[in-house]
């Protein structure tokens, strides 16, 4: 059977067309979340992908990931690509993450 972000990417793959080259970075803004310091890392993403003209990001909320001790964290999805989950994350690992994965396309591994 297949994994719930799986079959989440599939279903949006197929609403919006284009999708392949449209990129979701969710960050998790639960209570563990901003405890651990999501909200400023969903400012430097919102922030980082403004200054870099990035049309094709969207940056949204959302809840119970389910690790609090992983927090601060944020996955990104793009098409029927299989999600990559970000965790621990420092303002300093999301502008590579912007850099390297959403512009470069190619998923920084050892933030996994």
């Amino acid at each position: 059977m297949a994994k719930p972000t799986a079959i989440l990417a599939e279903l949006k793959r197929k609403k919006k067309p284009g999708a392949e080259e449209y990129y979701r970075v969710r960050v998790g803004l639960a209570t563990c979340g901003i405890s651990a310091g999501a909200d400023k890392i969903r400012e430097e993403f919102d922030r980082l992908v403004k200054e870099s003209g990035l049309k094709n990001v969207e940056v949204i909320p959302t809840g119970c990931v389910g690790r609090c001790d992983l927090e601060p964290m944020a996955e990104v999805t793009r098409g029927a690509d299989t999600p990559v989950l970000y965790v621990h994350l420092t303002p300093e690992k999301v502008a590579r993450i912007v850099r390297e994965h959403l512009i470069e396309g190619k998923p920084v591994e050892e933030f996994f």
